[in-house]
């Protein structure tokens, strides 16, 4: 009797969780955008040509066996944030590639991958065609396996939650991936909503309604391993997981819904070109997007970043943007802007070098280094994670080579009859 008193209150105290963390994210979500289908926010790289395309990437529907997830909701709730696209990626298939889910959902672009599970740990990868024969390969495949197959098809890599103590990645020598989740919503999720309720419970009114930026931290462990990945050479971009599945129903209500989680946490992609409607078209830009690191992620339940932009520039012109990997030069300058008075860092390999607050905010880059940029925004009392860009890469320039050779004193030619020497 006493177990069974003590399992139920467990589960009281899990469900009025995710209820507060229902409650929490729908009065936080913003609303359905105003901008016409294909249009981005404004950034302030806009004047360089650069379209800002928002949406999230890593979500599961029921072709993956820990979702009942219907590809009508994804839809649903994707429009509702006025999502420009979303990758569904379920677990160990293609089905919903094969069944042709992919296209355009009225505003929103729906594209298929999957998160494969390797023998090291998970992996989303996007742009994938087929697998071996549409195998069982759960936790049969290797990475360098995966990675060999998804160059083979010109598709992209991005290790999956590769912190999280339940499934982290293992092996980190095997070369090939194009990136990683520097952050991911449900494996943060799973570590905080027991530990929030419990921090709470004791300080709680009758209508306590439970503020979801306590859930949402800094991934220092992430961006730690991310920061040496780049100081070992390795190009590794940068995305933000959704990781959502809406796996919780109580009586038709399910708090970790899609329309929660997707106003959360949002990957921006910087193109030139505006969406067209039309899907290989589109579907090109989002893919070379993410190839280029041309990314950064946000976290949506802030407010809309409006106006971020991160570029290298040199005597009024554009070296690069976010993503890009250009040669150091001596009067090259990095450009951060952001929402006013948003407090801006830089940093360079890992380490803080300047800060500034918006709109506008700029640095000398004195020496080569992988540079990268941080927004915050005051909530409370406190600076939380807005913006984390992906770097750009500056690199030694190329000294000139001098021919080691020293000149050769000229030999007439012989004339005819001569003897040769």
């Amino acid at each position: 009797m006493r177990q069974r008193l003590s399992h139920g209150l467990l589960l009281g105290l899990l469900l009025t969780s995710w209820t507060w963390l229902g409650m929490a994210c729908r009065s936080r979500q913003p609303g359905p955008s105003a901008l016409p289908a294909g249009e981005g926010p404004t950034t302030s790289l806009a004047e360089w040509g650069y379209q800002d395309y928002r949406g999230v990437i890593h979500v599961h529907t029921a072709y993956s066996p820990d979702s009942p997830g219907l590809l009508s909701e994804v839809a649903e709730a994707a429009n509702h944030q006025g999502l420009d696209y979303v990758f569904i990626t379920n677990h160990d298939t293609l089905r919903g590639l094969k069944e042709g889910e992919e296209g355009w959902y009225r505003k929103t672009l729906l594209l298929i991958g999957s998160e494969v599970s390797t023998t090291s740990g998970h992996c989303l990868v996007l742009g994938l065609q087929d697998f071996w024969g549409e195998a069982r390969i759960r936790g049969k495949v290797s990475p360098a396996k995966l990675f060999e197959l998804a160059r083979s098809q010109n598709a992209l890599t991005f290790i999956a939650h590769p912190t999280r103590p339940d499934h982290p990645w293992h092996n980190w020598e095997v070369p090939g991936a194009t990136g990683m989740e520097l952050y991911n919503l449900g494996a943060d999720l799973n570590r905080v909503v027991p530990l929030v309720y419990l921090q709470n419970l004791f300080f709680t009114a009758v209508s306590f309604q439970m503020d979801i930026s306590s859930m949402i931290r800094k991934p220092a462990g992430d961006l730690a391993l991310w920061d040496n990945q780049w100081a070992q050479g390795r190009k590794m971009i940068a995305v933000g997981g959704t990781d959502a599945h809406a796996r919780i129903r109580i009586l038709g209500w399910t708090p970790d819904s899609y329309l929660h989680l997707f106003g959360i946490v949002q990957n921006h992609l910087l193109v030139k070109r505006h969406f067209t409607g039309e899907l290989q078209t589109d579907k090109a830009l989002v893919y070379e997007a993410l190839r280029q690191g041309h990314t950064y992620l946000s976290f949506g339940l802030w407010g809309e970043p409006t106006g971020f932009g991160f570029w290298a520039q040199a005597e009024g012109r554009l070296r690069g943007i976010l993503g890009d990997e250009m040669a150091w030069e001596p009067n090259l300058r990095l450009v951060v802007t952001a929402p006013p008075e948003s407090p801006i860092v830089l940093f360079r390999d890992g380490q803080r070098v300047g800060a500034g607050k918006g709109p506008r905010w700029e640095a000398k880059a004195d020496r080569p280094g992988v540079y990268r940029a941080e927004v915050y925004k005051e909530v409370g009392l406190r600076n939380r994670p807005w913006v984390l860009s992906n770097p750009i890469s500056l690199k030694p320039p190329q000294p000139v080579r001098a021919s080691l050779e020293p000149d050769k004193p000229e030999v007439p030619l012989p004339r005819q009859g001569d003897p040769l020497p």
